[in-house]
């Protein structure tokens, strides 16, 4: 998934998210505080997730628990390789 829209500046839209995204996974994948807040610009449908509540249901529901956990890490992944592909244009000044 890439950003809609980013910018580094304090108190701006640091990034922008597509429908359907999902935030605060690295928080309850890790059990640590999370690292940003989340402000919603425009109508919003959004559903918060219990992460106690969440981790009992994937551990009792383990064929959906699959789906969930390769959704999550898909996300991640995709993350990974935007943040990836940042780095080498800051640090290398490559297009790629």
């Amino acid at each position: 998934m890439s950003p809609i829209n980013s910018l580094a500046t304090s108190g701006e839209v640091v990034i922008s998210r597509e429908d359907n995204d999902v935030f605060g996974e690295m928080a309850w994948l890790t059990d640590e505080a999370r690292t940003a807040s989340v402000r919603c610009v425009g109508n919003v449908h959004a559903v918060r997730v219990d992460g106690s509540s969440l981790s009992e249901y994937i551990n009792n529901n383990t064929d959906v628990g699959y789906v969930i956990m390769r959704h999550i890490a898909l996300t991640l992944s995709g993350r990974l390789q935007g943040t990836n592909a940042l780095l080498k244009q800051i640090l290398w000044n490559t297009n790629y």
